[in-house]
């Protein structure tokens, strides 16, 4: 069995222990579950569980090769393009599957003995890449690792989904050893408040600025003026969000002091 089939094997175990410690502590608390009830938490806490660590396997594995590997300039001299079934949904909740046109950069690039590489890249998108554009690779095993902003982008998001079942998966093993989950909750509510909310601000801010202004004030540019106004529009109200919940944290901390002090007397 290779390392990956011991990790898929190690994720189904650690559901069904927590379907055990749940279903048990549920038992004596209020009651069981029930087989129906029994088997939809064993599956659903199995294939949170599954999603996590075999998640987790794999960006960690992208995040070493990408530290870890000899770092090479690579150009792009040719691009691969696939029709690929993609499922949207809408505001309403309404779903539907488009053929969306995916593309794949071919990568070229001398390595440390002087023989050029030839390469598809790991990283696809609905945006055709330019080719002659050079980017940084990370190259080693037979594999190519782009390191650029939309790979790094991709890889944030996939560590946000790993913290999200993570912190499910944390309140199965509070609850099934008995421990109180107020905490918990509150830290995820700091995360989600103080950590989440900030970065995604920061994140609309940047693509605003860069996208709408400047790319505006180019010479070149062809952005409308409608598009900048709105852009610089929400770049400010943007800014102005963010001083308003640094403000709003400085004054709750007082606050818990506060009441620290008056528990404390």
């Amino acid at each position: 069995m290779t390392p990956l089939g011991y990790v898929f094997v190690a994720s189904i175990l650690l559901g069904v222990v927590l379907t055990w410690g749940v279903a048990r502590r549920r038992s004596r608390m209020k009651g069981s579950f029930g087989p129906a009830g029994t088997l939809l938490l064993g599956f659903m806490l199995t294939n949170v569980s599954t999603l996590f660590v075999m998640l987790a396997f794999f960006l960690a594995d992208i995040v070493r090769d990408m530290i870890i590997l000899p770092k090479y300039t690579a150009e792009i001299v040719d691009v691969e393009s696939a029709w690929e079934e993609v499922r949207r949904t809408d505001s309403d909740g309404d779903s539907w599957t488009e053929d969306v046109l995916m593309h794949t950069p071919i990568l070229r690039f001398e390595d440390e003995t002087g023989r050029f590489v030839t390469l598809p890249g790991n990283v696809r998108s609905g945006a055709a890449p330019i080719i002659g554009d050079m980017v940084r690779v990370a190259y080693g095993g037979g594999s190519v690792k782009v390191i650029s902003v939309a790979s790094i982008g991709l890889l944030a998001g996939g560590g946000l989904i790993v913290a999200i079942l993570g912190y499910i998966l944390l309140h199965a093993v509070y609850y099934s050893v008995g421990r109180s989950q107020a905490r918990l909750g509150e830290m995820g509510v700091k995360a989600l408040f103080y950590g989440l909310f900030p970065l995604g601000m920061l994140g609309m801010f940047a693509g605003l600025l860069w996208g709408g202004v400047i790319e505006f004030l180019r010479v070149d540019s062809d952005v409308p003026v409608w598009a900048f106004v709105v852009s610089l529009f929400f770049c400010v109200v943007l800014v102005l969000a963010a001083v308003g919940l640094v403000m709003s944290a400085r004054q709750e901390k007082p606050r818990r002091r506060g009441r620290r002090g008056r528990r404390a007397s």
